[in-house]
């Protein structure tokens, strides 16, 4: 084949990856200290409570660099991946770059990691006391915090973890352990309490295979972050089964299972003993789980789109975000509507509530440039303050 057909072909295969693919949406996070941090392509801001922009990373457009992970803090540290699978260290306060891993990658015609990404970090970080764990579409690898030196560490799962995993500090009787969720349906339960500091490798083909504990077979992918209820010993998981579950953290039995009527992209929010969480379907669902039954309280419809962030639940309200465009808010013992507020935009990214200078509000992300951060009473849903992003 001439390298003109072959350049032609290879490009075509390209567009078509590209248009097969549903834009990513913003990663936001927040600080007790009601700091608001977003990635969103090729940025991470700092936001004060009021929505004014404090830095910008990195200072200057860096054309391989991806954001779309929520960004993870840490005492006076910004911990962040991106779309090649590179993972940086930036200081809180003012923005700039501490350390970072560089994955690698293959590139072509400028394009990085050509064929598709296999690295993407597109989940918020797991932290420890001096490790990072960091999901990605190979599994799980392990940063030490401090330096950014990739460690001898790694989960090799089948699928790409798309959710933050779950770190479990060590007890008397148990060592300190990692719970991951990953789209080849599985739940892991891994030790991590042998991991040294010291030992490094320069390449993650390198690093050894972490000892799992259990595997809980959740027969449908998990997207998103299990809600551990560490009193029962119980980890709530949604799936795309179209199913909530009930595993056990000794072992990974499954306890428990309700069905739902679309698939469940994120665990459920636990407040006051009741379970609350969305499906694809447009369905916010209240549960409870005692003695190995789901129990409904309610459930209904609430949106004509997906709900797939986790519920921000409040005494009086559950409020969830969708991808038709709007927020809404219905009353946490019946399901009722409250309000709803109409954003112009795709809502897929986390909830927050904050406090600023009149009071408490909504804060989250949308993919509207022009409305990339927006907050809302709680009470009705106007819009306190909004953040357009400029260079």
């Amino acid at each position: 084949m001439k390298k003109s057909h072959l350049l032609i072909l290879l490009m075509f295969t390209l567009l078509l990856v590209a248009c097969s693919q549903e834009n990513p949406w913003p990663g936001v996070s927040k600080t007790d200290d009601n700091e608001v941090f977003v990635s969103y392509e090729r940025f991470i801001a700092k936001l004060d409570a009021n929505g004014k922009r404090i830095w910008v990373f990195p200072e200057k457009d860096e054309r391989e660099t991806m954001f779309y992970a929520p960004p993870v803090v840490d005492d006076g540290t910004v911990y962040v991946g991106d779309y090649n699978g590179n993972v940086y260290a930036v200081d809180r306060e003012t923005g700039k770059e501490i350390w970072a891993y560089k994955v690698g990658g293959t590139k072509l015609f400028g394009i990085a990691n050509f064929g598709g990404s296999t690295d993407r970090v597109i989940a918020p970080i797991a932290i420890a006391e001096n490790i990072l764990f960091v999901p990605d579409e190979l599994g799980v690898f392990a940063l030490n915090k401090e330096t950014g030196k990739l460690l001898n560490w790694k989960l090799d799962s089948d699928r790409a973890v798309w959710s933050q995993p779950i770190y479990v500090p060590a007890t008397e009787d148990k060592p300190a352990m990692l719970f991951a969720a990953s789209l080849d349906h599985s739940l892991y339960a891994l030790d991590v309490s042998e991991i040294d500091l010291e030992d490094t490798v320069g390449k993650l083909d390198d690093a050894e295979e972490a000892e799992v504990l259990w595997k809980a077979d959740l027969e449908g992918a998990a997207a998103g972050q299990p809600t551990y209820d560490v009193e029962r010993g119980i980890l709530f998981v949604g799936t795309f089964g179209s199913k909530m579950l009930a595993v056990s953290a000794e072992d990974g039995d499954i306890l428990g299972e309700y069905e739902t009527e679309g698939w469940v992209w994120e665990g459920p929010t636990l407040y006051d003993g009741v379970l609350y969480f969305g499906d694809i379907k447009g369905y916010l669902h209240a549960v409870t789980f005692n003695d190995g039954n789901f129990e409904r309280i309610w459930s209904r419809q609430v949106a004509k789109g997906k709900l797939r962030a986790r519920p921000l639940v409040t005494d009086d309200l559950v409020i969830v975000a969708s991808d038709d465009n709007t927020i809404y808010a219905v009353r946490r013992d019946t399901g009722e509507r409250e309000w709803e507020r109409d954003v112009e935009s795709k809502a897929l990214a986390d909830l927050f509530q904050i406090q600023g200078e009149d009071g408490w509000m909504l804060v989250t992300a949308t993919a509207n440039k022009d409305e990339l951060v927006i907050a809302l009473r709680l009470d009705n849903g106007n819009e306190r303050w909004s953040y357009k992003h400029e260079d």
